[in-house]
């Protein structure tokens, strides 16, 4: 009734995907852990370390893509997804920090979607910034910061985003925002 030869086959397929996914899941991890190291440094400002967590981070991110090429549909897993989020994220904030143009999502090897959400992930470690140069008087960097994110939400406006993912995303982009416009607001008020 059934073709063995190609019932064995499909079954050797999958397999071989699920080995690649399990292997894709464990190096994610591994970009996730490099990213919120990157993060972490550059909060403390801390930033030789952050040079050197970058390096490791491009190269793990180098590593989880070897693991994509071999099947395309691992592009479509969470983890990948997620693990580039998390890069993204880590890498501009990086950039944001040296004052350089962010990398665009084909300078990152990232899809789109991927590039907006952690574009927007990005601005819950702007607000964090912003509160830690309040505190340290450095009033013209929080401008700095609420100009930079009112502008990515400007831009970000232009586009028709689904009920999805990354519309909730593009949406934490207002209240964050509103978090640092708060806090610029208070610095205002006070002098």
């Amino acid at each position: 009734m059934i073709n063995k030869k190609e019932f064995n086959n499909m079954r050797l397929e999958l397999q071989d995907y699920d080995k690649k996914r399990e292997l894709l899941i464990n190096q994610s991890r591994v970009v996730l852990k490099q990213a919120k190291l990157l993060i972490y440094s550059i909060h403390r400002n801390e930033m030789k370390k952050a040079g050197v967590a970058l390096k490791n981070l491009k190269k793990e991110k180098s590593a989880l893509d070897k693991i994509t090429k071999s099947n395309p549909k691992l592009l479509r897993e969470g983890s990948y997804s997620a693990a580039c989020q998390e890069y993204i994220e880590a890498v501009v904030f990086f950039e944001f920090e040296r004052g350089v143009v962010l990398s665009s999502a084909k300078k990152l090897n990232v899809s789109t979607s991927d590039y907006l959400m952690g574009l927007a992930d990005l601005t819950g470690e702007l607000v964090r910034l912003a509160i830690a140069c309040a505190i340290k008087d450095q009033h013209d960097k929080v401008e700095y910061i609420r100009k930079n994110v009112s502008e990515l939400w400007g831009d970000m406006l232009n586009f028709d985003f689904r009920n999805s993912a990354l519309r909730r995303k593009f949406d934490s982009i207002k209240y964050n925002l509103a978090k640092i416009e708060q806090v610029s607001y208070d610095i205002k008020v006070k002098k």
